[in-house]
């Protein structure tokens, strides 16, 4: 409410419930502490910045005790350096408090960044459902793919043997996979993109790799595919001929999903 100060706002649904004065005092002095505006308890909306509405927003949720809190897009329209603010305050309080967080945003990369569990709703329906590692390395995972995007243009999917090439955490995958991947093979691995980030403490990636033959060296796509599933990866090829070994590589290195 605009025309009460951070600590009115705070200590508005104790007011509601009639609780004493001095024990609404303590109440909100804990709380604006805990968001980091004690400071700032007698400033009005006006004289606060975006993210510290927020938080002000946060303190007064969490003023009755919860043991869920909903967070419905509380990143929005901050500046990248309050979002990263706001995320870290809400896995601050999340421990503090042992509160459970259901945080709706169509922010992928505050999803990818701070939550264990993801559930994607279409028309009131539940459509996809998982840990965030473990659809972020399932090649079949539609948010797996949005969780972390990989852009591959028409052109360098059309040399031979170009493969997507994508790992999460439910296997150890080594940082010199692709010198490791050359030395199996006998062969030149060229990366052509990638991304690649830290889940939860656990490295994920995709890429987009192609494999030159070296002369008078004799394979095929299904012992790169199954080279690629030694060490760790699940991998579907890209280029024209394409659709076999994609189904092989399919069912050789996709992990089960997990749906709620």
């Amino acid at each position: 409410m605009q025309r009460r100060t951070a600590a009115q706002n705070v200590a508005l649904p104790l007011e509601y419930l009639g609780v004493v004065r001095t024990d609404i005092e303590r109440r909100v002095a804990e709380l604006l502490d805990h968001v980091g505006l004690a400071d700032k308890a007698d400033l009005y909306p006006a004289q606060l910045s975006g993210g510290q509405k927020q938080r002000v927003g946060i303190a007064r949720a969490l003023a009755l005790y919860p043991q869920v809190l909903l967070s419905d897009e509380a990143t929005s329209g901050l500046d990248p350096q309050a979002t990263a603010s706001i995320l870290a305050l809400l896995q601050q309080l999340r421990d503090e408090f042992d509160l459970s967080i259901i945080l709706i945003t169509h922010e992928m990369d505050v999803v990818r960044g701070v939550a264990d569990h993801v559930a994607v709703l279409r028309a009131g329906q539940i459509v996809e459902s998982g840990r965030v590692p473990a659809l972020v390395g399932d090649p079949a995972s539609p948010i797996g793919n949005q969780l972390l995007p990989l852009r591959v243009t028409t052109e360098d999917a059309a040399g031979p043997l170009s493969f997507e090439v994508r790992y999460g955490t439910q296997q150890a995958v080594a940082e010199d996979w692709i010198s490791r991947l050359g030395e199996t093979l006998k062969a030149r691995v060229r990366l052509h993109s990638a991304i690649v980030e830290d889940i939860h403490g656990c490295r994920a990636g995709r890429a987009h790799i192609s494999i030159d033959l070296l002369p008078g060296t004799k394979w095929d796509a299904q012992r790169a595919l199954r080279s690629m599933a030694a060490l760790g990866l699940h991998a579907t090829r890209l280029d024209r001929e394409a659709q076999p070994a994609r189904a092989a590589s399919q069912a050789m290195a996709a992990p089960r999903r997990e749906v709620a």
